[in-house]
């Protein structure tokens, strides 16, 4: 009898251990974006470096590129080859700067974050005059936040790469 009541006592002390833990388990899988989890750990190149690979197979030597700042794209690489003009894209008298023939922009596809509702203005309207530009190629998964912080905070921002004619 007594080692069946020793082994009573150990399974308590055992599942009193267990299912809390079990318990903590469960409520994490099911209130936690598993999706995002899992983009956070996709080894996919971003898209900033696609572009810069696209550009440097596609864009001929001496072209001006056009790359707005909130892209967060790293340049160095391009500045020797390309002739590289910086713009602030939030702006909307930036979008009509002078963007040559033969030049290439990157124009991102800008979201908002949802806490903040009042920018679905500022998104709507920055969408809205940048969809009139002859789209060569997209890159990307995640909106450019246009009112965030880090305009792209889970890297990956989703952007096009327009040539002027």
């Amino acid at each position: 009898m007594e080692n069946g009541q020793e082994f009573i006592v150990t399974s308590k002390k055992i599942f009193q251990k267990v299912v809390p833990v079990l318990f903590a388990a469960i409520i994490i899988l099911v209130f936690l974006p598993v999706q995002e989890i899992l983009n956070a750990y996709d080894l996919k190149p971003d898209s900033r470096n696609l572009a810069i690979d696209w550009i440097e197979s596609n864009a001929p030597f001496d072209s001006k590129i056009f790359v707005p700042e909130e892209l967060g794209l790293d340049t160095r690489k391009l500045e020797n080859p390309y002739e590289i003009r910086h713009f602030d894209g939030l702006k909307s008298k930036a979008i009509s700067q002078e963007f040559l023939p033969g030049s290439y922009v990157l124009i991102p596809y800008y979201g908002y974050d949802d806490r903040h509702l009042e920018a679905r203005e500022i998104f709507d309207k920055l969408n809205k005059s940048l969809k009139y530009f002859n789209r060569i190629v997209l890159f990307g998964k995640r909106p450019v936040l246009v009112n965030y912080p880090a305009p792209s905070p889970m890297g990956d921002p989703r952007f096009y790469i327009v040539k002027i004619q």
